[in-house]
């Protein structure tokens, strides 16, 4: 997702997080004192995302995710390492249900213990990737607020999701600073039937890029332009 951004919020809770935090379709953000203010994305310190995996998350799925975080390290300087750096540290946990993670680095104002959730559904390379992603400060490549010019939003084919904000959460464009071009490879991006409730499309490419149709959201690498995102926040290797 090719985006340096500030972040608008849209919000609802959940009752499996602390009340500190506002979950935003797989992506877990801080609650701001004022919920019409916006978050400045805060990047991980010195590109290190420390974890501490829960003790149900087998041996085999812990060497899945340093292999998709691997994969960003290559390319970007940043780094997966087991237990805590400079007091704080991300729980990888799979019981909370579905996949998520909360949205940078963040203050650790009230809770230390950032999580990602990767349910039973979740342990694929491109998921991990994907989440890895949203952990370390990207949001949704087709959240950026020059997507109109790329694709188009079905809104009546999306369902309407815990307490009707499917839309708003996983679909409305959100304010960001945008430092590439729009990439429908990236890994970032949701996939055309994303979140339907009539087996209809959710997203279209717009006429120009019809040949991205099949391949938007379907990319198990991370692409060129995610890889360029994260250089403008962490730089090389």
């Amino acid at each position: 997702m090719q985006i340096i951004l500030i972040f608008m919020l849209s919000i609802f809770s959940n009752a499996n997080l602390p009340q500190q935090a506002l979950i935003l379709g797989d992506m877990v953000v801080e609650k701001p004192k004022n919920k019409a203010s916006l978050l400045e994305l805060q990047p991980w310190e010195d590109g290190i995302l420390p974890l501490e995996f829960a003790d149900n998350i087998t041996e085999e799925q812990r060497k899945m995710f340093f292999s998709a975080c691997n994969k960003w390290a290559a390319k970007v300087n940043v780094k997966c390492i087991v237990g805590q750096y400079k007091n704080r540290v991300v729980e990888v946990t799979k019981d909370l249900g579905g996949c998520w993670a909360f949205w940078g680095m963040g203050t650790h104002f009230g809770f230390l213990r950032r999580k990602i959730n990767l349910g039973d559904g979740c342990w694929y390379q491109k998921t991990i990737l994907h989440e890895i992603g949203h952990a370390f400060g990207l949001i949704h490549e087709h959240q950026r607020p020059d997507r109109d010019k790329y694709i188009k939003i079905n809104m009546e084919n999306i369902g309407s999701g815990f307490l009707g904000l499917q839309t708003k959460v996983n679909f409305d464009k959100q304010e960001a600073k945008l430092s590439v071009p729009y990439d429908f490879l990236s890994i970032m991006h949701y996939n055309q039937y994303a979140f339907s409730k009539n087996n209809q499309a959710t997203i279209e490419p717009q006429e120009e890029f019809k040949k991205f149709l099949d391949i938007m959201g379907n990319t198990f690498e991370i692409s060129e332009g995610d890889i360029k995102s994260m250089l403008a926040l962490y730089g090389s290797p």
